[in-house]
C-alpha cells in the first residue's frame, strides 16, 4: 500500500466510525465480503486446479468470509489450508489457518501475514510454501 493509500484509508476509517459502529462494521463486512470473492475464492481455486498435473486434487469450500483448501491424494488428506476473517466496527482482517491431521483429529493452527490485505500472488505463495513444508515434513 503507498502513500496516499494508507491516509486515504486512514480518513475513510475516521468516517466510517463517525457513523457509528453498526453501520462501520457492515461496510467493513462488505470489503471483507469482496475480498474473499475478488481475491481468495480465485487464488485457491488456481492452485486447486494446478494440482491434477501432479496426480493430487484440490477441493476448495467457500464460506462467508473463510474459505479452506484441502489437497487428497490417493483419495486421502494430504494437506489442508484455510484463510479466515474477523469484522468488527473497526475494521477487518484475514489471517491463514495451517490445519493438521494427526491421529485421526484436525489441528488448527493460526497465523499472521506480512502484509495486511494480501493479493492473490503472495496468497499463492504462501499456501505453495505451507504444502511444500508439509510435503517435506512428511517424507523425514
Amino acid at each position: 500500500m503507498d502513500w496516499k493509500q494508507s491516509l486515504d484509508l486512514h480518513f475513510r476509517k475516521l468516517a466510517l466510525e463517525a457513523q457509528g459502529a453498526r453501520a462501520a462494521e457492515a461496510e467493513y463486512g462488505r470489503e471483507c465480503d469482496a475480498y474473499f470473492r475478488d481475491v481468495v475464492g480465485p487464488a485457491l481455486e488456481t492452485f486447486a486446479g494446478a494440482l491434477s498435473e501432479y496426480g493430487r486434487m484440490g477441493a476448495v469450500d467457500m464460506r462467508q468470509r473463510s474459505a479452506e483448501l484441502a489437497v487428497i491424494h490417493d483419495g486421502a488428506p494430504e494437506f489442508a489450508w484455510a484463510i479466515e476473517s474477523r469484522v468488527g466496527a473497526a475494521g477487518w482482517m484475514v489471517y491463514p489457518v495451517e490445519v493438521s491431521c494427526t491421529s485421526g483429529k484436525a489441528r488448527r493452527k493460526p497465523g499472521r501475514f506480512r502484509n495486511r490485505y494480501p493479493d492473490a500472488s503472495f496468497l499463492l505463495n504462501e499456501i505453495t510454501s505451507s504444502y511444500l513444508a508439509c510435503l517435506s515434513r512428511r517424507s523425514s
